[in-house]
């Protein structure tokens, strides 16, 4: 549809089309460092319950492109968002509440499999849930709209992380309470799809002249699209991957960091009482550092708006600095915080700069290309780029999540996270010296091919 005639949406309305992705990153939030500590309560070994962590992004690097895919085709007379969003959650209940309650399903020393396998799928039916949020924002955005649009999106997502941080000072133990938990997030997940329903209109895509539906085709889609992208896609696939590769070890392992390496304690079923105290101790700092992380995300994503909606400095320059920090603080965990927890603190409050950046630029990158695809009157598959994008999220995951589990083989948790903090620090500094590169200007980039993601 010509720009000219689309309704005009208000940044305040796209704000509440957006609020579902609150929702889903306190789900990440929460899961993100409990996860491992989850399944090593049930049993499992500690570089088994690391590994079990790369079920999230082998996933999305899979689901996330080919729901992308479909939901840009489908002609469903409910829109090509709503439907997805729909079964996204709906299934996230079930596999989020057997995954929770995998202790009481398989009771004894299995239960860390089943755990483990409801995880596989739990970590699917999120990424089905997720993937089309963006994709409805934009589609409705103007192209004035799309970089201040994507950074509400992390706006929300420091919410979101600060509501799950705040989940674990409701109870003591927190991981004691993973089905009561899993109930409240799974809830408000319910309650913001409703919000965004009820506002939310799509119009019907009618399927193009001589379209034969096939189930091959979202297969054919991504490749078109993998093979078919601007080169500044793929020089933001590369930041993406080194910049999540540094991410991983805050996101997923900042909780054991705070609870063995920098108070010493331990959180298996077998720990001795002082331990035990220590690690209670280490989580509930841990959550305040959680919510101080959550406040630097939303300050600096406001900041970013106001930066790029006066176009005061490009957006590579908005998005380098922020990696530069996190390349800091990493090399500040892995050397000199050793037991001082207010300074185990201060980094991680500021180890989040990284995500704010690669969430807020590089997406909205993108759906700035795919306005301008839509203003030439090519298909646009905007849900299918974002979710390529988010794939790279996935590669640098599992990069750091492999690298984990096999270096506890031999090694203790505090000793594995001291190499891999330092080996964040690098992959950050690699990643901000990339991001001074991006081609960011306003002039469009002609493409290799035809991007749109189909043909």
């Amino acid at each position: 549809m010509p720009a000219s005639e689309k309704e005009f949406w208000p940044l305040w309305k796209l704000t509440i089309l957006a609020l579902p992705q609150l929702s889903v990153q306190m789900i990440w939030a929460f899961l993100g460092p409990n996860t491992a500590t989850f399944l090593g309560r049930l049993g499992a070994p500690d570089h088994v319950a690391a590994l079990l962590l790369q079920c999230g992004p082998f996933t999305g690097f899979f689901v996330g492109p080919l729901v992308g895919a479909l939901s840009d085709r489908l002609t469903s007379r409910f829109g090509r968002r709503r439907p997805v969003i729909f079964a996204g959650l709906v299934s996230t209940w079930v596999a989020g509440m057997l995954f929770a309650g995998a202790d009481y399903v398989v009771p004894g020393p299995n239960a860390y499999m089943f755990a483990g396998a409801m995880l596989l799928v739990m970590d699917v039916t999120i990424n089905v849930l997720q993937t089309p949020h963006r994709a409805l924002v934009a589609d409705l955005a103007t192209e004035d709209q799309t970089l201040p649009t994507q950074v509400i999106f992390v706006c929300l997502m420091s919410v979101g992380n600060a509501l799950g941080f705040a989940m674990m000072k409701l109870y003591p133990k927190a991981i004691a309470h993973m089905v009561e938990l899993m109930v409240l997030v799974c809830a408000l997940n319910t309650l913001t799809v409703g919000i965004q329903f009820a506002v939310a209109k799509e119009t019907p895509i009618k399927p193009e002249p001589g379209y034969i539906p096939n189930a091959c085709q979202p297969v054919k889609d991504v490749a078109h699209a993998i093979t078919g992208s601007p080169k500044l896609l793929y020089h933001l696939a590369f930041v993406h991957c080194l910049v999540w590769s540094g991410l991983t070890v805050w996101n997923s392992f900042g909780g054991q960091w705070f609870g063995v390496s920098v108070y010493e304690g331990d959180f298996r079923t077998t720990a001795t009482q002082e331990a035990a105290d220590k690690w209670d101790a280490s989580q509930h700092l841990f959550a305040n550092a959680g919510l101080g992380k959550s406040f630097v995300q939303l300050v600096t994503s406001l900041l970013i708006i106001f930066v790029l909606v006066n176009k005061l400095v490009p957006p590579r320059m908005a998005y380098a600095p922020c990696i530069l920090v996190g390349a800091v603080v990493s090399i500040v965990a892995a050397f000199f915080v050793q037991h001082n927890g207010t300074l185990a603190m201060l980094c991680m409050m500021f180890s989040v700069l990284p995500e704010v950046g690669s969430f807020a630029i590089p997406f909205g990158l993108v759906a700035l290309l795919s306005k301008r695809a839509e203003a030439e009157g090519k298909h646009v598959s905007t849900a299918l780029q974002m979710a390529l994008l988010n794939s790279c999220i996935t590669v640098g995951q599992e990069m750091t999540i492999v690298s984990t589990g096999s270096l506890e083989k031999g090694r203790s948790i505090a000793d594995t996270l001291k190499i891999e903090f330092t080996s964040a620090a690098f992959m950050l500094t690699v990643a901000f010296i990339a991001a001074l590169f991006l081609n960011d200007s306003d002039e469009p980039e002609e493409p290799d091919s035809e991007w749109s993601g189909s043909e």
